[in-house]
Order: structure tokens, then C-alpha cells, then sequence
């Protein structure tokens, strides 16, 4: 394990690295309820569906947590671009209401 230290030595050298983040932006959905009883139809759980949370997956999710850690975007940043969407992946949730 790093000391404390050796880690703030290591984030600050860290912060004068470029970085590129390549990859698939996706929209992570986490879902939280009650489970009481089992499917008769087949061996899964049934959810009381509660709440439903989305947060950024993915490439997104990485590039998120360098700017949580101070990384910051050059003028020369590629702006992401979707495709593929369609009704059912504009509101997930929707599919389990």
C-alpha cells in the first residue's frame, strides 16, 4: 500500500499528463426496491420497483472521474456524439413502470 505521501507525489506529477478517453458513452441504470417473492414463470426475483437512478457509464464515467480528480479539457477536446438512440434508450427506466 502507498503512503499518503507517495500518493500526493504521484497526483501531482500526474497532473501535467495529457489524457485521451476513447470509448462508449453509456447511460449506467441502477434500480432500487423490494424483492418478495419469486416468479412463478421462472426462477427470478420480482422487483417492487422503488426508485430508479442513471448515472454516466463507460468512457463518460472515466472522464468524469479524471475531472473529479482536477483534469481539466483542452480547446481541442472531441465533442461525443450518439447514435443509435432510440425511444426505449431515452427514459429506461419507462420499460420497468
Amino acid at each position: 500500500m502507498l503512503a499518503a505521501a507517495e500518493t500526493q507525489a504521484i497526483l501531482r506529477r500526474a497532473a501535467s499528463c495529457r489524457v485521451i478517453v476513447a470509448g462508449d458513452l453509456m447511460l449506467d441504470e441502477y434500480f432500487w426496491g423490494e424483492i418478495e417473492r419469486i416468479s412463478p414463470e421462472a426462477p427470478v426475483p420480482v422487483l417492487q420497483l422503488r426508485r430508479a437512478e442513471h448515472m454516466l457509464g463507460g468512457a463518460a464515467n472515466v472522464a468524469r472521474n479524471l475531472a473529479s480528480m482536477g483534469a481539466r479539457r483542452t480547446r481541442n477536446t472531441l465533442r461525443p456524439s450518439l447514435s443509435g438512440a432510440t425511444a426505449a434508450n431515452a427514459q429506461p427506466s419507462q420499460r420497468w413502470h
